[in-house]
């Protein structure tokens, strides 16, 4: 029964260690399964050799042996997660500390409630059941430390972090109050049935629960990227009509200028005069305000520079492109204005009406850059909180769609909420082509 009790122990182990790299590392692009576990159970069998070795050797450094393997097999599993070198030492140091305040937590509530434990003779049981204890502290730990990495996702309710939360937190209740002394002078497997019942509880329990949170978390997903899906579409769609607008004021142009030869054919310059500002009129109407020689800017521009005016908000456009040195194409350009003049939209919207003004900036640079930098109001209304989560997600969303795409073709992001709210992007130009400094 002891044996069975060891193995349920390091099961649990595994189970928190795995939980605790999870939450606190991004895992590896083409990360394996397999690979792991088996990098897990080598981990718990050195573990495992290391307590043995402990308990048939008097050996003086025994404890500093032991954090040492504890410290090292920690930082060895995480090597198959995504992250820097310094962030995996702070890693292992932190699941140290967890390890230490378990033990010493667990410790100090037996000693509270049940000191007499303490002084058990049979050290075999007493080791097992102070092991036990400690990872059920320890598995507590990690999973609060779950519920403050994922706060403010929106993903999560209070009442699933509760259910999680609430079968460690009732097994070391158990652990702690069990008159456990009592129990072994009438049946000395008792305990031992009761932490392995209770280690599969803990295990069965987090996996049910975990699958359920990540059912949410990937209809969540799945919410969002409908959402980002549809707000290409709306895009494209304004893309593709400001472009069958070009090319119907190609087509009137032409027809145009067959009415002005016809009219000069006829030495007809009354009629004319009245033709051509009547034509002007029309042009002036339907032509895009913008002509950078870039369709998204200049489609994007105009529609929204429209679409600000009808709400009474100030669209100012300060140009300075030369269209065959824009180093980003039309489907990233239109992820990263959509998004832009989208967000600036809504904020302009809620916006203090002196604040009501749009500013936008985008130029080629002189030094191989492309600039966008965006000024625009924070919006100061009260929200209910239903209704402030959504728009935060919405908008974070739209952010974070907006970084990606600018990472992806080598740049920076840098927003400042001082106020007003202020965005900036840069993106090198690495087309030698599109260079104005030429390398060598």
């Amino acid at each position: 029964m002891i044996l069975l009790l060891s193995i349920s122990t390091y099961l649990l182990d595994m189970l928190i260690i795995t939980i605790f790299l999870n939450n606190f590392f991004e895992k590896k692009e083409g990360f394996s399964q397999g690979k792991y576990l088996g990098a897990l159970i080598l981990v718990e069998v050195i573990l495992c050799i290391n307590e043995y070795f402990l308990k048939t050797n008097d050996f003086t450094y025994a404890k500093v042996l032991t954090v040492a393997i504890s410290v090292i097999t920690t930082f060895f599993l995480c090597l198959f997660f995504e992250s820097s070198f310094l962030a995996k030492v702070l890693a292992t140091c932190l699941f140290q500390i967890f390890v230490s305040v378990g033990e010493i937590a667990f410790t100090y509530a037996v000693s509270k409630i049940n000191p007499n434990f303490l002084t058990t003779a049979d050290k075999s049981i007493l080791y097992n059941t102070m092991n036990s204890g400690s990872k059920f502290v320890l598995l507590i730990l990690c999973i609060c430390v779950s519920f403050i990495s994922k706060k403010g996702s929106g993903i999560h309710t209070v009442g699933h972090n509760i259910m999680l939360l609430s079968t460690p937190i009732i097994t070391l209740c158990i652990f702690c109050v069990v008159p456990i002394k009592n129990f072994y002078k009438d049946d000395s497997n008792f305990f031992d049935a009761l932490f392995v019942c209770l280690a599969a509880l803990n295990v069965v329990n987090f996996v049910l629960i975990n699958r359920s949170l990540s059912f949410d978390d990937m209809k969540f997903k799945n919410a969002q990227m409908e959402q980002q899906l549809f707000f290409q579409k709306e895009k494209y769609n304004q893309l593709s009509e400001a472009y069958r607008q070009n090319r119907r004021i190609i087509h009137d142009v032409k027809k145009h200028y067959f009415s002005i030869g016809e009219y000069i054919n006829h030495n007809d310059l009354k009629g004319l005069l009245e033709y051509t500002n009547t034509a002007a009129k029309d042009l002036e109407a339907t032509y895009v305000k913008y002509n950078t020689g870039n369709l998204v800017i200049d489609s994007f521009l105009t529609n929204y520079s429209n679409l600000f005016s009808a709400n009474h908000i100030e669209f100012v456009a300060r140009l300075n492109v030369e269209c065959a040195r824009v180093p980003v194409n039309d489907y990233d350009l239109c992820i990263i204005l959509g998004n832009i003049l989208d967000n600036a939209f809504n904020a302009c919207k809620k916006a203090e009406s002196f604040e009501n003004i749009f500013l936008i900036e985008i130029e080629t640079t002189n030094n191989d850059k492309f600039r966008i930098h965006t000024e625009n109001a924070m919006p100061k209304v009260e929200e209910s909180t239903e209704n402030l989560k959504k728009s935060s997600i919405n908008h974070g969303f739209g952010l974070e769609n907006i970084k990606k795409t600018v990472k992806e073709n080598n740049g920076f992001v840098t927003i400042s909420t001082d106020e007003v709210f202020i965005l900036d992007i840069l993106i090198p130009i690495m087309d030698e082509s599109m260079r104005v400094s030429k390398a060598n």
